[in-house]
């Protein structure tokens, strides 16, 4: 019978492993002793952990022992090392076969569908071998009720019992995952059969898959054999009890280690005596205020600024001597842009979690190539490519930028052809010596893709890859290693990928490409990367110990992940095949989890806001602010709060947004603005608890971190281009059309180069170039109907209406006698015209009900709209909402009725604010208040959600 140990998990576990082999087989005694002996580890990053604390512990010199890791980390169990045996077929190549399998049987579907349906037949393929379970038991696990059903299901399913080893067959391969689990079923026949003539030790297992505990089984029956695991005594009630564990506890994988094994508590020996209460997050015993470790609990509004809070800790900590600090999460988009803010503070950290092949350098380059033929060569496309920064044999700078510059202008427009750099040639643009130099080149390496042909899969790869060296050989700064396992990939893919004849158009090659590289993932690696800083993974960082760890990320759906619901099988169904139950990746997830909360500094992050809407925290979250108690949690709170604070104050400095008083209704107090615009009125009607934040307590919308130019520039840029050109050009002739159109596109130009990056400009130039015909058209008609401009971007103001108004009109025009005209600029969608009569989209009502208000004698005869959208292929239109008093004068009177309703509910110095019944979003919880700035500190969801009344 083997020996078992076991280490408190508040101990450095490799550190006590370390000084265990030391101890046994000490090196100054017999020098060789530590190579007789074999260790297993459950991956590769626990082999370099312990061999660096028996080198730390030895103080170097020291020969190794055999440590052997069982398999890398992946989403849910322990698999197996990435390197492809010669003659096997490794899981992309399966996954590819898959799909081209898939897309046989659904030739109309798009193939990221197919790719959708093999990566679950895959998933089954592999849950199925790593569970020991026979592809022929998938049969008789349906029920005869389904029969029919399944026949439909069946023809995919054959895909893995009869096309797959069919084709494998006539490969002459073997499937790489099959032949790793015969290895370790080859181990596990040795070491039942054969008596150990050297030690082995097995260390740090938790949980794994099926030919593994296999495996570990056939040791612990060894006399020479040993395991150490981590434990702790609190949590022996639990593991030794005859009741199975949840699949969402944290011990349920050691629970079944001890009931395989057959083990008894007093079988166990503790290793170092160095107690430590157990952090009771999952059951009754020991409470989480007896144990003596400073959690802070950090809960940041958004993305931005939960990276923006970890990587300050993470540079603070990076300053003291020796201090290790580890971030773990399993979110890659915060992982990612914690990474990014560490490297404007000079720090370059190893992100040891994987990246989809798009998001490399090199994967973003060759998309951009793909881009570029798609649009026939567009020179913006092509200046794009030369001035990417990883495209090192391109342009060199001042020519590019010089090249960039014209184009961006439009002078160079209008070319979609290879042909336009030698027409560049041809008129001079470019010196003879720049051309021969730097574009002989590049024309030779796009006519070498020939996008006209047909290929398969691998074609396309290996002439992409070929396009992609040409373009860029020599590799760029810290990208360097990304780059090279990118290089390396890519060969990969070409290899694996040549098995499949199916030939492809570019078209389908080019529509493929995102999607198959979104699939693909390599390693991230950083040059020169600090060696105290770490960003993780939670199963890579399973037993690595540092000082202060902070776990980001935890909001529900992200950690534990969600759980997707198996396609094929039925939960039933999973049972009867003996497969693990879905829900158990929950109880990894939270043994990560809790392994890491005994660090000297545990740190705990999440964000209230995704793109998605508001977020809800990690159960794991509830179990801890359960187990400390409501006045403890909120003084973790409390303290992450200030970290939070701080680096929210470093974002937005010099920004004119920052909070500035604490969002509190209070009833009693009149915090409405003393004038009203539009888009308040709006917000009153549709949710006053939006309209109180925003102006009653001055909370401003924050703008995003690194804010990328969106739709509202856009329209504000619009408008100033309008406004400008109108207060110059007041009266327009028809013979200066062309004139007029050459000076909006300029203005347009000018505008935008001021205030947009390259890239956008050229995007949104082009656009506005396709409307300034529509609009000077427009103006041309209205001013032959006899309507003449009258005032610009007028500011308005009155306080005979019910409630004080205030607005701001984009254009006023009059006709001959004197009656008015109010235009409004829409960049966006046009409101329904119901919307308008009914009220609830009040805005060009309620501006020339100011504006008649404002000015006395004055007649409004025509409410309009000119939409000026952002890409739709019908250029500017218009739309008259009312013309003419019989149609005005009711909306105009409706108006004042609605704000008298509005004043009696919320000018009053000793009301409440009640929401407005029938209200567009202070009820709903879909639609405007998913996506509402103010969705972090509303409270309406809760109202709501608990039955109470909203006011």
């Amino acid at each position: 019978m083997a020996q078992f140990f076991y280490t408190p998990l508040s101990s450095d576990f490799f550190d006590v492993c370390a000084e265990t082999l030391l101890a046994r087989y000490n090196p100054e005694i017999d020098p060789l002793a530590l190579t007789c002996v074999t260790v297993w580890v459950p991956s590769s990053r626990m082999a370099d952990s312990l061999a660096e604390s028996l080198l730390k512990q030895a103080g170097g010199g020291v020969l190794l022992p055999d440590i052997r890791p069982m398999g890398a980390e992946t989403d849910d169990v322990l698999l197996f090392e990435d390197s492809v045996q010669e003659g096997t077929m490794s899981g992309f190549e399966r996954l590819m076969f898959l799909t081209d399998y898939c897309m046989k049987h659904m030739p109309h579907a798009q193939w990221s569908k197919a790719l959708n349906l093999a990566k679950h037949l895959d998933t089954l393929w592999k849950k199925m071998l790593l569970s020991g379970v026979e592809m022929n038991a998938l049969k008789e696990a349906i029920p005869e009720e389904w029969a029919e059903r399944w026949e439909d299901i069946s023809l995919y399913l054959s895909g893995l019992t009869e096309a797959y080893p069919h084709h494998l067959k006539h490969l002459h391969k073997k499937d790489e995952t099959l032949h790793k689990i015969d290895v370790l079923k080859a181990y596990t026949a040795q070491y039942q059969k054969n008596a150990l003539t050297q030690d082995v030790w097995t260390v740090g297992f938790s949980d794994t898959i099926e030919p593994a505990r296999d495996m570990l089984k056939a040791l612990s029956l060894c006399e020479k054999s040993h395991f150490i695991m981590p434990l702790d005594d609190a949590a022996f009630p639990k593991v030794f009890s005859e009741e199975r564990l949840d699949p969402t506890h944290p011990l349920y994988g050691l629970q079944g280690f001890m009931s395989e094994w057959e083990l008894a508590p007093q079988q166990l020996e503790e290793l170092k005596k160095e107690h430590c209460s157990y952090v009771s997050l999952f059951d009754d015993v020991p409470r989480l205020q007896d144990i003596n470790v400073p959690f802070t609990l950090c809960e940041a509004a958004h993305l931005e600024g939960e990276a923006e809070t970890i990587a300050w800790i993470m540079a603070e900590r990076a300053m003291l001597p020796q201090k290790t600090c580890a971030l773990v999460t399993s979110d890659l988009s915060l992982a990612f842009r914690v990474q990014t803010i560490l490297e404007h503070y000079g720090l370059f950290v190893d992100r040891t979690n994987s990246s989809p092949f798009v998001s490399t350098p090199l994967g973003a380059q060759a998309l951009q190539i793909l881009e570029c033929m798609l649009s026939g060569y567009k020179p913006e496309k092509l200046a794009g490519i030369l001035l990417n920064p990883v495209t090192n044999r391109g342009m060199h700078t001042h020519v590019a930028g010089g090249l960039d510059e014209k184009i961006l202008r439009g002078m160079l427009r209008g070319q979609t052809s290879l042909t336009f750099w030698r027409d560049l040639i041809e008129r001079g643009e470019i010196s003879e010596e720049a051309a021969s130099q730097q574009f002989s080149y590049l024309l030779s390496a796009f006519s070498s893709f020939n996008s006209q042909a047909s290929r398969p899969l691998s074609g396309w790869l290996k002439a992409h890859l070929e396009l992609l060296v040409a373009l860029g050989e020599a590799p760029v700064g810290r990208a360097f290693l990304t780059r090279e396992e990118a290089l390396k990939a890519w060969q990969v893919m070409i290899e694996q990928t040549g098995h499949l004849a199916s030939s492809l158009s570019f078209k389908d090659y080019a529509e493929r490409f995102a999607v198959l590289f979104e699939t693909v993932s390599i390693p991230n690696r950083t040059e020169g990367a600090h060696p105290r800083l770490k960003i993780l993974g939670p199963l890579e960082s399973r037993l690595q110990r540092y000082d202060c760890v902070i776990l980001g990320g935890l909001n529900e759906g992200t950690t534990p992940g969600q759980i997707s619901p198996d396609v094929w099988l039925s939960y039933a169904q999973r049972k009867e095949l003996n497969l693990p139950p879905v829900e158990s990746s929950i109880g990894l997830s939270a043994h990560d989890f809790l392994s890491q909360l005994y660090a000297d500094e545990v740190v705990l992050t999440r964000r209230t806001q995704s793109e998605d809407g508001i977020t809800l925290p990690s159960r794991f979250l509830m179990r801890l602010k359960s187990a400390v108690g409501e006045s403890a949690y909120k003084a973790l709170l409390a303290k992450g709060n200030a970290y939070v604070k701080a680096s929210e104050k470093r974002r937005t400095a010099g920004k004119g947004n920052v909070l500035t008083k604490a969002a509190c209704m209070t009833a009693g107090s009149d915090a409405s603005p003393k004038f009203w615009s539009p888009s308040y009125i709006k917000d009153m009607m549709g949710c006053p608890y939006k309209a109180y934040l925003r102006k009653g307590a001055s909370l401003e919308a924050l703008e995003p971190y690194g804010k990328s130019p969106d739709a509202a520039l856009r329209g504000t840029l619009i408008h100033e281009v309008l406004s400008t050109f109108c207060e110059a050009h007041p009266v327009l002739n028809r013979d200066e059309e062309e004139l007029d159109k050459q000076r909006l596109i300029d203005l347009a130009a000018d505008l935008l180069e001021k205030n947009v990056p390259a890239a956008v400009q050229a995007v949104w130039q082009t656009r506005f170039e396709k409307l300034a015909p529509d609009i000077l058209r427009f103006w041309h008609e209205r001013q032959e109907a006899g309507w003449h401009q009258s005032a610009l971007e007028e500011k308005v103001s009155s306080e005979k209406t019910p409630v004080p108004l205030f607005a701001v009109l984009d254009r006023v025009d009059v006709s001959p006698s004197g009656d008015l005209s109010i235009l409004d600029y829409k960049t966006g969608s046009l409101p329904v015209k119901k919307d308008i009569y009914t009220g609830a989209q009040p805005q060009l009502v309620l501006e020339a009900l100011a504006w008649m208000n404002a000015h006395a004698h004055t007649s409004v005869k025509q409410l309009l709209y000119l939409r000026l959208p952002a890409g739709s292929k019908d250029g500017a239109k218009d739309m008259i909402v009312a013309h003419g008093a019989e149609k005005i004068e009711p909306l105009i009177e409706q108006a004042e009725e609605g704000l008298s309703m509005l004043n009696d509910l919320y000018r009053g110095a000793d009301k409440a604010w009640p929401a407005v019944a029938g209200g567009v979003s202070a009820v709903k919880l879909a639609g405007a208040c998913e996506n509402c700035d103010y969705s972090g500190v509303c409270r309406v969801r809760e109202w709501v959600s608990t039955g109470g009344h909203v006011s």
